[in-house]
């Protein structure tokens, strides 16, 4: 704390004033607690939360945590800290907000633990956008403290990706304080996704390792199919417990299912969706790589702004924007879908799996390309999100399946491997016109995670017990105290987040702002809002005076990246 230059937080942002009021709320509305609420509330020791999109699962994962929290200082355990885990850094930096002026009222008490934690500070202090450079390095250099403040384990409540956290394996001088920090821990685990083997078997052996440094546990998901459930526990030594609406609740049916041959690029699937554009209603579009979503965002973009006369009557989102367009993009979604506003705007946003589980929105409509159920779960958790209207149609496409560069086999769109996606193909045409509510979509997960002998589910789920034991002989097992293994820190960290590159464009634009500060970190943090995500295998320059992986590309702030040359 020394080092921060900041007191330490000793008194939990999190207590029983929360629970009374999130009561006192819901009865000015005329609601108690649902009876999963009240039940993670007084559950002590692991948890599955599983319930409906807009059911409060969040707030019963909090109740739960308050609850652990009491029961594991009265035993002696400290002052627990509370990691909020959430796979995508946009639904991180929502988190945050929703927290700190929202259910905790604990502005400056919640910290951000990801990889750009100085970024989201910094964009929270130029909301305004019109800083000149004095005032843009003086915010730069409180980010930067508020960055380093939460790395030095300052918050009691951190929101972040498990990754970060995972870093404490490296263990060594630089890492090994993460993982003593995660002693006694209380761990959220927010939409933890099935369908990648290999990151939810690393997690899995890390839970494992919490768990014997008394950590707990509460993994929340709107659908959680059995063998995801079955592998958590057979990772963790103490019991599961289940937590989820009581028998004869009747959930709420949002989606209306329809199924249709034809490709999401095809000219049958963009008529479609132009009459749905035409009709005035709000339409959300997800394709699996970005070409396509570029490609349909260029076809239905030009009529969507004639039909409602403003730019953001179409907008284009996906992973490969600068750190500075990608903010504001996803401000401009914000503004004109978020969830529960009364007037409702038409348009269209053409997004990837960026939008799976990042921005609290609501469409009319959605149309996708078919997708592991998990992932096709979370797409249509934007539309008719708080149910209120009747039920919404989802439209899912047929999937392509093409090669990868890096891998044997076909995936659809070059994306998701092909077999958890033909399988839920075929469960998809079987309710094609059906009316569908998160249990069905559970029962089909379970289906597709099936471990009969031979089932692809059970390859799945020897490929996850094969990453975790991987995880935990390569970083979880010492053979002296805290031996370091820094040096595979960069390898570690591109297994999770790729690599940045500027575009050589942009490379004069960055050496301003590094000189803004000669070439330290308030600068060096300026122009970082320059940097583009890109796969970890993509060719790049290194431009050695600036310390900075380089690409030529097309690139424009409204489409993004596009084509990388040489």
């Amino acid at each position: 704390m020394a080092s921060a230059r900041t007191p330490v937080h000793q008194k939990h942002p999190l207590t029983p004033a929360y629970r009374q009021r999130l009561e006192q709320r819901l009865h000015a509305h005329g609601y108690t607690l649902r009876p999963h609420q009240t039940e993670a509330a007084n559950t002590t020791g692991h948890v599955f939360i599983r319930a409906w999109t807009g059911s409060g699962k969040t707030e019963a994962a909090l109740l739960w945590a308050q609850h652990n929290l009491q029961d594991m200082t009265a035993s002696g355990q400290g002052t627990p800290r509370l990691f909020y885990l959430l796979p995508y850094l946009a639904a991180i930096n929502a988190m945050v907000r929703r927290l700190e002026e929202g259910e905790l009222q604990a502005g400056g008490q919640v910290g951000v633990s990801h990889s750009h934690a100085a970024s989201y500070y910094l964009s929270r202090a130029l909301e305004d956008d019109c800083a000149d450079d004095t005032e843009a390095l003086a915010a730069a250099r409180v980010s930067l403290a508020q960055e380093n403040a939460t790395r030095l384990f300052r918050e009691l409540i951190r929101v972040g990706t498990p990754y970060q956290p995972l870093r404490g394996a490296l263990a060594g001088p630089a890492h090994s304080s993460v993982l003593l920090d995660t002693a006694n821990s209380l761990f959220i685990l927010d939409e933890l996704h099935a369908y990648d083997p290999q990151r939810l078997g690393m997690i899995l052996a890390m839970m494992s390792f919490w768990e014997s440094l008394g950590g707990r546990f509460a993994i929340v998901s709107a659908t959680l199919p059995d063998a995801l459930q079955d592998a958590i526990r057979d990772a963790l030594t103490q019991d599961v417990h289940l937590v989820e609406p009581p028998d004869g609740t009747v959930f709420p049916r949002r989606h209306r299912l329809l199924v249709r041959e034809s490709t999401l690029t095809s000219t049958e699937a963009v008529t479609e969706m132009l009459g749905r554009i035409e009709a005035g209603e709000a339409l959300l579009v997800v394709a699996n790589n970005r070409p396509n979503a570029r490609a349909l965002y260029r076809k239905l973009g030009s009529i969507a702004r004639r039909m409602h006369g403003d730019q953001d009557a179409a907008i284009l989102l996906h992973s490969r924007f600068r750190r500075d367009h990608r903010a504001a993009i996803e401000d401009r979604i914000r503004a004109r879908y978020h969830n529960g506003q009364t007037q409702r705007q038409g348009g269209v946003l053409v997004a990837t799996q960026t939008v799976e589980v990042s921005l609290d929105v609501d469409f009319d409509t959605i149309h996708t390309t078919c997708a592991p159920m998990d992932a096709l779960c979370q797409r249509f958790g934007r539309v008719n999100r708080s149910g209120a209207r009747p039920p919404a149609d989802v439209v899912v496409h047929t999937p392509v399946y093409l090669p990868h560069r890096d891998e044997t086999g076909l995936f659809a769109d070059g994306v998701y491997p092909k077999e958890p996606v033909a399988l839920a193909w075929q469960i998809l045409r079987r309710h094609h016109s059906d009316v569908i509510d998160e249990p069905m979509i559970t029962k089909w997960l379970n289906e597709i995670y099936s471990t009969t002998p031979g089932s692809w589910g059970a390859a799945w789920r020897d490929e996850v017990e094969q990453a975790a034991h991987q995880f935990t002989e390569a970083f979880l097992n010492w053979d002296e105290p805290f031996r370091d293994r820094s040096m595979d820190k960069e390898d570690f960290d591109a297994m999770f987040n790729g690599k940045e590159a500027v575009l050589t464009t942009d490379q004069t634009e960055y050496a301003r702002r590094l000189a803004i500060d000669n070439g330290r970190r308030p600068g060096r943090l300026l122009a970082e809002d320059l940097l583009i995500p890109i796969a970890g295998n993509t060719h790049t320059t290194w431009n050695e005076q600036l310390k900075v992986n380089t690409i030529d590309a097309d690139y424009d702030e409204e489409n993004g990246l596009g084509r990388i040359r040489n």
